[in-house]
């Protein structure tokens, strides 16, 4: 089990990118739900990072992204596509 109290925010960020891509552990959605309660940078990070992928899915649905723009996004989100 993880213990956020003693985890770096940067991978933290990590696994709250890898949350919003795929599903996680039970056991680290946990953990990381109450550091996000506890923490409100994270908090703030989380909620960017979400907001940013819906809206880049609706913009997907609504019209094509060019490639590299997709790749820079994918790159500064820390996604697989």
């Amino acid at each position: 089990m993880l213990n956020f109290k003693n985890i770096h925010h940067k991978e933290a960020f990590d696994l709250i990118c890898k949350a919003l891509e795929t599903d996680l552990d039970e056991n680290v959605c946990m953990e990381l739900a109450l550091h996000l309660q506890a923490c409100p940078d994270c908090r703030v990070y989380f909620d960017s990072v979400r907001k940013t992928v819906k809206l880049y899915q609706k913009i997907i649905k609504d019209q094509s992204v060019p490639p590299e723009v997709q790749e820079r996004l994918y790159s500064v989100l820390h996604l697989r596509k």
